[in-house]
């Protein structure tokens, strides 16, 4: 459950008809659902702050710390896209020549 939250592969109502589907319990889900929700959440969040303090207050430290974090983002997205991208690949077969 943590991973279809997390992983946005599907709409919400989807995964929540599947989960359904599939009798996933109820504390399972809730704790899944917010466990994976969690970390997007907490990000638009401190984003949303960032980018209104840098509003409110220009200056170039406001922009600088709001360009960091951008940058920390695109980070962490190229490596879970990256990290979830090796597991799900099938091994290479080799010809061995």
């Amino acid at each position: 459950m943590v991973t279809a939250r997390l992983v946005p592969v599907a709409p919400f109502s989807v995964v929540n008809v599947t989960a359904g589907t599939f009798n996933v319990r109820f504390l399972d889900f809730a704790l899944g659902t917010l466990i994976g929700m969690a970390p997007g959440i907490f990000t638009l969040a401190v984003f949303g702050e960032r980018l209104e303090h840098a509003i409110r207050n220009p200056g170039i430290k406001s922009f600088a710390v709001l360009a960091v974090f951008v940058g920390l983002i695109v980070l962490a997205a190229g490596w879970i896209r990256n990290r979830l991208g090796k597991e799900a690949s099938p091994p290479k077969a080799s010809l061995g020549w």
